[in-house]
């Protein structure tokens, strides 16, 4: 009945399920097994094989029936509830900002220090009430604390504490909760913000330049040109923005269809629904100039009137709106008043009316910074690979310059996998008319203000960069105006970086969906019914330009000279955290002048075609990988050009507990026809030979390196000396047969995993074969990282002294040696002990152990 139901929901809990040892292809049959129990997400928190142990484990949620059903498995080794150390792991992510603001605060005591508000998630049917009043209760009879937890409406899964004046009373909460069985994760209370610059920030980088009418070269500047003189505009096209509001009396968004609040107008004009789930406004710290409007006139402005020029890059396409900014009422006519921001809780409250308005393809330019890996770009993988057609492209944030290298700094969900995620650039030499200084102002240079992967897992992000910097759009007018404009703005951020990328990857979607991919000119028999998102961000990755260089944070004065900038300026590879794939560049892969690329018979001068990628409109010709087989693409490379193959595929979500979120392993590598040598894709950890960390795989081969493997030689001669009963790879005029070898080095979680597959036969930025090895990109999970997990582990050891009822006594032997980084900790409140928690066997100490390591 309805009772025992809502029974077993409220029972459910957060638990390890690990395998027994044997032969990873043994896994695959046993999570099938699992599954039926009821589990539809079982994250991989290792994989048998990889570098975090021997055995494969899950992350499942379960009642204890179906715990114990799951135990009677012969493949299952153990059902463990989840250990206390893994709930705050998503807490791990946010150290580094809070733990510089500890530093801070440590002058001879940390008591004195303000606490931060902490997010406490429970499990999916968890009795939020329930558990918030059990807390309230301990806190109160344990500490005298009294309305310590609060929630609310928009996230229903979520208790929060308020922010507390100290650490020692933070702790002590934190301690309570974290052996709540019903808690999922802990975390630092994460606000979303606008990933635009104010402020002072913003008058530093305006006074750059006097030219303002950047916005005019940043078509030229990602490719576009060719495509929109050709009629690619976003014709048809349905673009999702999700931001602080839209103006809608400007002439870029203005329409005769005005009932959009309450019903889709899917023939507007313009927009065509406005999703108000904060209000009806587009509220700003300047009063006028919102954040929304103006990323949306980036994207897809367009005159009504038709006086004045078209701002967006894909300026036919139409909009579903959510809005999700609000201002306090007393912030009416007051400037600086701060826009606060919230989104549904759930992925799909976040994204399903702009779908039902025909959406696929989103734009935020917002997160949330100091955790990369959030519950929401957890649940934006999830949706993303339940609906493969939905690409989100995602502002990467713009806290370059909070530290010397700028690294480790992507917001949430910028850091998801299945998103594309975007860092800022800065635009052409001919932007700047006060500062001379071409050798760093240019389109070939990273914005200091953009945030700098690797995420804390050691993944590549942003995915690429696009000009950010001081972008004129449309300007909104102060909430409640119903005044008709056309004033514009000028914003920069990764937040105008973002619909720049949006904008190309709506014109790509144009051109798949109406056949132009063939042949240069719109034919329907070539049409793309269905175009998965991994397909369009394998084509935009695929497209981009190296950049040369990343800016040094500007003086707080704003000026400098040449010659320091020049100076301070760092050099940057491709890829690498600062760029990521580089800028994309739209005439690399769409060329409509019959030069080269994508002419009249989709050839090269030569012959061959000089663009490759799967799926196409061809019949069944989505690839796909089974666990251990592999696909084979042959394909031909023209004489003296270079090649450039790249893979993406649409992962399964990860796990907020996780250290490493990449759940299927696919793996690319290329080599000619018969040949025995292999190239790898390129990476910042080339200590391996491959990648095992992204769902993103790009391999680069210059011509010289594929003649020498096809003819066992050196040489670097373009000739075609010898011939095909030789070298089987080398054709008569000196083309080359390759094959790019996609194999399923780890596909659990489903039968098989589809990718998308891009090559091309063309000199496309840099050729540097693999990167050099750097340890860029090695996880963040260092002893300090650690050391801050375990705070409140210590001070949970000192209640148990006193409450021995709140958790079971264990023999000190059998904690892992990770609890023994005491000397790591300054917490000087806190005398060090071994905490006393829960019982734990050797192999789950080990395990545990190799995951924070």
């Amino acid at each position: 009945d309805d009772d025992s139901e809502q029974e077993e929901k409220a029972e459910r809990k957060p638990r390890l399920v690990i395998l027994v040892t044997g032969q990873i292809d043994q896994d695959r049959a046993c999570i099938t097994a699992i599954r039926p129990s009821g589990e539809t997400e079982m994250p991989l928190l290792t994989r048998r094989g990889d570098r975090l142990g021997e055995n494969t484990v899950l992350l499942v949620h379960a009642n204890e029936s179906v715990a114990e059903h799951i135990r009677t498995l012969e493949c299952v080794d153990k059902v463990l509830d989840l250990p206390e150390i893994l709930k705050l792991m998503p807490f791990a992510r946010s150290a580094a900002q809070l733990s510089d603001r500890m530093a801070q605060g440590s002058n001879g005591s940390n008591t004195s220090l303000e606490a931060p508000a902490m997010e406490i998630r429970l499990v999916q049917g968890a009795d939020l009430q329930t558990v918030k009043t059990s807390l309230e209760k301990r806190a109160r009879e344990l500490f005298g604390l009294l309305n310590v937890f609060e929630t609310n409406d928009i996230q229903p899964r979520s208790i929060f504490t308020k922010p507390l004046p100290d650490l020692r009373t933070w702790t002590n909460i934190l301690a309570l909760a974290v052996v709540e069985s019903s808690v999922e994760w802990m975390d630092e209370r994460h606000e979303i913000t606008q990933n635009v610059l104010r402020g002072e920030d913003q008058e530093r980088w305006t006074q750059m330049h006097s030219h303002r009418r950047l916005d005019v070269y940043v078509p030229s500047l990602v490719g576009v040109d060719s495509a929109r003189e050709a009629g690619i505009r976003g014709n048809n096209v349905v673009v999702g923005i999700t931001d602080t509001g839209l103006y809608l009396h400007h002439d870029q968004f203005d329409q005769n269809d005005r009932d959009i609040f309450s019903s889709m107008v899917l023939s507007a004009r313009k927009v065509v629904m406005y999703n108000a789930w904060a209000n009806k406004a587009d509220e700003a710290e300047t009063i006028t100039c919102g954040h929304g409007t103006h990323v949306a006139g980036l994207l897809a402005g367009s005159s009504f009137s038709g006086k004045n020029a078209d701002l967006g890059i894909a300026d036919k396409a139409r909009i579903a709106f959510m809005d999700i900014g609000t201002q306090s009422e007393t912030c009416a006519g007051r400037l600086n008043c701060a826009v606060s921001l919230a989104t549904p809780a759930d992925a799909k409250d976040l994204l399903e009316s702009q779908i039902d308005a025909g959406a696929k393809i989103f734009s935020f330019s917002w997160g949330t910074p100091g955790s990369d890996y959030s519950s929401q770009a957890r649940d934006l993988d999830a949706f993303i690979y339940e609906n493969p057609e939905v690409l989100v492209v995602v502002a990467a944030g713009n806290s370059g310059e909070t530290s010397i290298t700028g690294q480790r700094t992507i917001s949430s969900p910028s850091g998801a996998k299945n998103v594309i995620s975007v860092g800022a650039s800065l635009n052409s030499a001919t932007s700047f008319t006060e500062y001379a200084c071409t050798d760093i102002f240019n389109e070939h240079t990273v914005a200091s203000f953009s945030s700098a992967g690797p995420t804390t897992d050691g993944r590549l992000k942003p995915d690429v960069v696009a000009p950010g910097m001081s972008l004129i759009s449309s300007q909104s007018e102060a909430p409640g105006s119903t005044k008709a404009s056309s004033a514009t703005c000028s914003l920069q951020g990764t937040s105008q970086a973002t619909p720049v990328v949006t904008g190309v990857a709506v014109l790509l979607y144009e051109w798949l969906r109406d056949g132009w991919w063939k042949d240069g000119t719109k034919n329907a028999a070539y049409a793309m019914s269905t175009v998965p998102a991994s397909l369009l961000k394998a084509l935009i990755i695929h497209s981009g330009d190296s950049l040369q260089k990343r800016m040094a944070a500007l003086p707080a004065s704003g000026v400098v000279s040449c010659s320091s900038l020049t100076k301070d300026a760092t050099e940057v590879k491709f890829p690498d955290v600062y760029q990521g794939y580089g800028k994309p560049n739209l005439t690399n892969i769409v060329d409509f002048t019959g030069s080269s690329g994508n002419n009249s018979d989709n050839s090269s001068s030569n012959g061959f075609p000089s663009l490759y990628f799967l799926p196409n409109s061809s019949e069944n010709s989505e690839p796909a990988v089974v666990h251990g087989g592999e696909m084979v693409i042959s394909f031909t490379v023209a004489r003296d050009v270079d090649l450039r193959a790249t893979l993406v595929w649409t992962d399964p979500p990860g796990s907020t507990q996780a250290t490493s979120q990449l759940q299927h392993d696919l793996d690319l590598v290329v080599r000619v026809r018969n040949g025995t040598q292999t190239f790898g894709p390129l990476t910042a950890d080339s200590s391996t030979g491959r990648d095992s960390k992204n769902n993103v795989e790009m391999v680069q081969v210059s011509y010289a390196e594929l003649l020498a493997a096809a003819t066992g030689s050196n040489s670097s001669s373009s000739g075609s000396s010898g011939n095909r009963t030789d070298y089987p790879a080398l054709g008569d005029n000196g083309e080359i047969v390759v094959e790019a070898v996609i194999y399923g080095r780890s596909v659990l979680l489903a039968d098989r995993q589809h990718f998308a597959f891009v090559a091309s036969s063309s000199a496309i930025g840099s050729m540097s074969g693999s990167a050099a090895a750097t340890n860029d990109n090695e996880s963040f999970w260092s002893a300090w990282a650690v050391a801050i997990i375990l705070l409140p582990w210590l001070l949970v050891g000192s209640m148990v002294e006193a409450n021995k009822d709140l958790v079971q006594d264990v023999d000190g032997s059998s904690i892992p040696r990770m609890l023994e980084l005491q000397a790591l900790l300054t917490i000087r409140h806190i005398k060090p002990r071994l905490p006393q928690l829960v019982p734990i066997d050797v192999r789950i100490a080990r395990l545990l152990h190799q995951m924070l390591y």
